[in-house]
């Protein structure tokens, strides 16, 4: 996990305040304010001391019931797992004192108080993890508290960070935040950080290296070629051109089709996005979740698997200006490589600067499958794929850049969840297979489930309807 220290404390003078986020609602936005076609409103503000919109949405935050329902979850726990109720309630406790010092800004008391809490709550959860991986079933509800009083803690860090004018570790406690919330006021808070401090932050980041300047997608390196994937010919449906009525009739046919460049040049990623150095100078900044993944290419087989949260600016420098400089110019398969992604995170809601590089799908496609109700991004090296999976809504699989290659079983079809090295489609003659390069876009119905492994170092964006 991310280093992540407790922030410096300095007396400095206030600084003049910018007033343009008096008036800020700081009501949940909709998908259109959040995901709108239009380029993200960025929030400035003249210093990095806390401004009052911040330090309300953070009080607004920590009256919201999230402590008291977290004490009454404590008194439950102590009949099942006295030690855990215990340590809830004592977290609850640090919480309670980090607020009442924010209240009064005694920024140092709740620096120390936020950062006991966090810290006891991340121990836990550590725990709480490795037993529902190697041990009897846990409560999901611990869990969901811990995450909770997690996120609180870590936005009241942001806040202490930002009264110390730390930029860049306010946005760092604030991504944590945003991490801990699926949902819900806490990631809305977190996303405000981002707008308020996200452009000084970027500007405060290190400079990309050489490298990362120098990297960009390209397509399937030759070593790839003798690969036996996909191992059959590939199957699904393909069209170039589609009109309405042609979309809502293959929408309702409940089949798997590609249509090719859907957008057009209306995608500002298809260009500003194939150079990493790009996505670094805007993001390199936030933290991201990470799937790590060795594998030895002459054993072929998985040897570790773990997420690390980590910044975009390390996960593109360490492993993917590697994976793109090895398809380019590696003539043959290295003996080890160090397989990561970044696996369908809302990078788009935790960094709207990106947002007015993927527009919404034209009214067309909106007519025949709706708005999406999220829009999410797949960021990884190649080798890297997702976990045999299916979904409950229609989704709309959209290659930016790079080569992938979906496998995809219909309903009723039953594959075995451990399919990934072989193939799933050498394994399930019902399986449909395509190769997926830049502008494809994947209609995968709901009830289908899929595959998709990445040929080169790749970038997808997956819309939920």
């Amino acid at each position: 996990m991310l280093a992540r220290s407790r922030c410096p404390l300095r007396r400095r003078e206030p600084e003049p305040r910018c007033q343009d986020l008096d008036a800020l609602d700081l009501a949940c936005p909709d998908l259109d304010a959040l995901f709108g076609a239009e380029s993200p409103k960025r929030v400035k503000v003249a210093s990095f001391e806390p401004h009052p919109a911040l330090l309300r949405a953070v009080e607004k935050e920590a009256i919201s019931g999230v402590l008291s329902k977290a004490r009454l979850a404590a008194r439950d726990y102590h009949h099942a797992n006295a030690d855990c109720g215990s340590l809830i309630e004592s977290i609850t406790d640090d919480l309670d004192m980090a607020i009442a010092a924010m209240k009064r800004r005694d920024w140092a008391a709740c620096c120390l108080d936020a950062t006991s809490a966090r810290t006891a709550a991340l121990q836990r959860l550590e725990v709480q993890t490795d037993l529902q991986l190697h041990g009897p079933a846990q409560p999901t509800e611990s869990l969901a508290v811990l995450k909770a009083l997690l996120a609180l803690s870590e936005l009241l860090l942001a806040l202490c960070s930002a009264a110390e004018n730390d930029a860049v570790q306010a946005m760092q406690h604030a991504d944590f935040a945003f991490l801990a919330s699926p949902q819900g006021s806490a990631r809305q808070t977190a996303v405000l950080f981002g707008q308020c401090l996200g452009e000084i932050a970027a500007a405060q980041q290190p400079p990309a290296d050489e490298s990362v300047r120098n990297a960009t997608f390209g397509d399937k390196p030759i070593w790839m070629l003798s690969r036996r994937w996909p191992v059959q010919a590939e199957n699904v449906r393909r069209l170039h051109d589609i009109d309405a009525p042609e979309l809502c009739e293959l929408a309702q046919l409940r089949s798997p089709f590609v249509v090719k460049d859907w957008m057009g040049q209306a995608w500002a990623a298809r260009e500003r996005w194939s150079k990493l150095s790009y996505l670094h100078k805007l993001a390199g900044h936030r933290v991201v979740p990470v799937d790590l993944l060795d594998e030895s290419s002459d054993a072929g087989e998985h040897l570790v698997c773990r997420r690390k949260q980590m910044l975009l600016a390390d996960f593109l420098q360490t492993f993917l200006v590697s994976s793109c400089w090895l398809c380019a110019s590696s003539q043959e398969q290295p003996s080890f490589c160090q397989i990561a992604s970044i696996d369908d995170h809302d990078l788009l809601e935790q960094c709207p600067e990106l947002r007015a590089d993927i527009p919404l799908p034209s009214k067309m496609w909106r007519e025949a499958l709706g708005r999406p109700k999220r829009t999410s991004v797949w960021l990884g090296t190649h080798d890297a794929e997702t976990a045999l999976q299916c979904h409950g809504h229609d989704v709309c699989l959209t290659q930016v850049h790079g080569v992938r290659c979906a496998s995809l079983f219909p309903p009723q079809a039953a594959p075995d969840k451990h399919l990934c090295q072989a193939g799933v489609s050498e394994m399930n003659a019902q399986a449909q297979v395509v190769e997926l390069r830049p502008g494809d876009v994947l209609f995968i119905p709901r009830g289908w489930r899929h595959q998709v492994r990445a040929l080169s170092p790749a970038c997808a964006v997956t819309s939920w309807f």
